[in-house]
């Protein structure tokens, strides 16, 4: 089978600076305060909704997940009732979040890269960037169609969306196709941009009527037909307090309106973000040679804390930023 070139967020923040061959180094970075904890088993795998654990266990933006996933498997996303994981053969699991058990494991022989359910119906998106629709209902799949090869991506996969009776799903070659669960054919396909590699959706989110994507090489807004598009080599992007923060791969931190128009830039200097996050109207940006900034919601203010480098997988949960097996409250890092 052909392989596709997966690059995750340490890998992506190593060959950018290698590329640039310089670091962020900060004068001034205070110690991180001694409240932290450890939790029993380290990161194995991260996608864009949360982290699974060497164990089984598995932890959300949200917070700590209900069930174990069994092993080998990884967490992909969940709905209301159901939690949706998948292994390397290519099984997708559905487990039930009231029963806490195996509703039905769907065999599609390639691996899964991203997946939503809402109701009984699941969209899944697989490595070889075949998509295809599932009735967990009655165990039987709608459909399954294919899109063009890719031959490299950024592992921070965008999981699919539910949108009213439609769905919006971002293929690994940089579209967003929106379908139905009973048609394969696109009533719309949307390019997020033109590049070769790496183009696959990093983000996509649905704020009120407005639709956010974005890719490693530049953001965009849809909304009633009308789209924005920003263009920059992005690393991450927060979406909170009615505004987009844009984390881009040379330092900056971007804040616009919510159809990109610029409102601030703050810019540190070669800082290569491994994870970002926002937690009580605060920024958090770590970069991987260890300084945590934390910022203010207007970028007017910031403290950097001295951390330590960033070789394994990092993820932030509601409040919590977690390191291999450490744990460290962000209650108590401020940006004064």
């Amino acid at each position: 089978m052909r392989k596709v070139l997966m690059l995750g967020f340490i890998s992506l923040a190593i060959l950018s600076s290698c590329n640039s061959k310089k670091y962020f180094k900060p004068e001034i970075r205070d110690h991180i305060p001694a409240v932290k904890h450890s939790i029993n088993s380290k990161i194995k795998f991260l996608n864009q909704k949360g982290a699974t654990l060497n164990n089984g266990e598995y932890i959300t933006k949200n917070g700590s997940g209900v069930v174990n996933l069994g092993k080998d498997y990884k967490y992909i996303n969940e709905s209301s009732r159901y939690i949706l994981s998948s292994n390397g053969s290519g099984n997708l699991k559905v487990i039930s979040k009231s029963s806490k058990e195996s509703v039905v494991v769907i065999g599609l022989k390639v691996p899964v890269v991203t997946a939503s359910i809402s109701g009984n119906i699941i969209v899944y998106l697989l490595e070889d960037n075949s998509y295809g629709i599932y009735n967990i209902s009655n165990n039987m799949k709608l459909w399954e169609d294919k899109s063009q090869k890719v031959f490299a991506i950024d592992t921070r996969v965008a999981n699919p969306i539910f949108v009213g009776n439609s769905i919006i799903l971002p293929t690994l070659d940089g579209k967003l196709l929106t379908l139905k669960a009973n048609n394969k054919s696109a009533t719309t396909t949307i390019y997020i941009s033109a590049e070769k590699t790496f183009n696959n959706a990093i983000i996509l989110e649905k704020v009120g009527s407005k639709i956010i994507t974005a890719s490693s090489h530049g953001i965009m807004t849809i909304q009633n037909g009308v789209e924005n598009r920003l263009r920059a080599k992005i690393s991450e992007v927060i979406i909170a307090n009615n505004a987009i923060y844009i984390f881009t791969k040379s330092g900056n931190i971007i804040k616009t309106d919510m159809n990109l128009k610029e409102i601030t830039t703050l810019k540190f200097d070669f800082a290569h973000y491994s994870v970002v996050g926002s937690y009580n109207n605060k920024l958090f940006a770590l970069d991987f040679k260890g300084s945590l900034v934390v910022l203010n919601s207007d970028l007017s203010k910031h403290r950097i804390y001295k951390f330590e480098d960033v070789d394994r997988y990092t993820f932030i949960s509601n409040g919590r930023l977690f390191k291999n097996k450490e744990v460290i409250s962000l209650n108590n890092l401020n940006y004064e």
